[in-house]
């Protein structure tokens, strides 16, 4: 008991750092300024990619529709709220993509977890 703070002992940083954990736990940012570096991240990573595919475009099937895929890629992460993040990937058909890879947030993470549960392993 001796542990257990009175609601006047809190401070404004302790009830916004709570805040921000718990924005954390189901947008993936504690604020709109981390949202905002995550969204300067992933803008910079498509830069890079922009420069690999331009540098090989025939290494790249996208490299024909770029600008398409380009605003399809920034759309995805959007709508993530740019949790994720860009991936190259191989296909077996040949060729390298620009994909975009989902992000998780701690809610979304534990609703992932309950869905998957199994029946009673032991009957």
């Amino acid at each position: 008991m001796k542990h257990l703070k009175t609601f006047e002992s809190f401070s404004i940083n302790e009830e916004e750092e709570i805040l921000g954990g718990v924005k954390k736990f189901f947008t993936g940012h504690e604020s709109s300024a981390a949202k905002g570096e995550a969204k300067n991240k992933f803008m910079a990573a498509l830069e890079e990619a922009e420069k690999e595919l331009m540098a090989n475009p025939d290494d790249y099937p996208q490299a024909e529709n770029w600008e398409k895929t380009k605003q399809s890629l920034i759309k995805q992460a959007e709508e993530d709220n740019f949790n994720g993040g860009l991936r190259v990937q191989s296909s077996r058909s040949g060729g390298v993509y620009v994909i975009y890879k989902t992000g998780v947030t701690g809610f979304q993470a534990l609703a992932s977890g309950a869905s998957h549960r199994t029946a009673n392993p032991l009957g």
